[in-house]
């Protein structure tokens, strides 16, 4: 059934998907970003407390 009522709002869903699309690619990359900044922190700190 759901996949019935997909055909009706194909082109309606797909303007969806494509405005959603970016704001969640951006949002991945900053995650992405922030993890390795965090984890490039702790490696930091784990050499300076191994001097």
């Amino acid at each position: 059934m759901i996949a019935c009522d997909l055909v009706f709002l194909d082109k309606e869903l797909g303007k969806a998907v494509s405005m959603a699309r970016e704001p969640a690619v951006r949002l991945s990359r900053w995650a992405r970003k922030a993890q390795q900044r965090t984890e490039h922190a702790r490696e930091g700190a784990l050499t300076e407390e191994s001097v």
